[in-house]
């Protein structure tokens, strides 16, 4: 996420200032050995969406969030865990195979069977802006 530092739609460059240059030093070690790491780290995943356009701006990124993930756990006392994606009830489910089969038949691969049956309720319907509404005729 860019600052205030912008010009003509384009981040100007900065560096990191004041702290303990032993402590950033070691938190930019570990970024890299956590880009390193096999997939399903999520300070990895995240690493490498940000270090697609530069990889120090990601390094900083990263080493930020490890230092606030390093300070809540000093200051509640708990191990760290990493955060779980909510589980999806049997709707969401059943929505996500009826997409995936529709997207696969799109790309040209045929699948047997039949789709999941679309649960009951009424799609929903965007409400339409003010601006939008046709004028009545009087």
């Amino acid at each position: 996420m860019s600052g205030n530092n912008r010009s003509a739609d384009r981040d100007k460059g900065s560096h990191t200032t004041g702290g303990n240059r032993w402590l950033r030093g070691d938190l930019t070690e570990s970024v890299w050995g956590i880009a390193a790491k096999k997939a399903g780290n999520p300070l990895r995943d995240k690493f490498w969406r940000i270090a697609v356009k530069c990889k120090q701006k990601a390094v900083v990124a990263i080493a930020h969030h490890l230092l606030v993930l390093s300070y809540f756990v000093l200051q509640r006392g708990t191990p760290y865990e990493e955060k779980r994606g909510t589980p999806l009830n049997e709707e969401q489910r059943l929505r996500l195979i009826r997409h995936y089969i529709r997207r696969l038949g799109k790309l040209g691969i045929p699948l047997r069977g039949t789709l999941p049956a679309p649960s009951t309720q009424r799609p929903r319907r965007c409400k339409r802006v003010a601006s939008e509404k046709q004028p009545t005729p009087s």
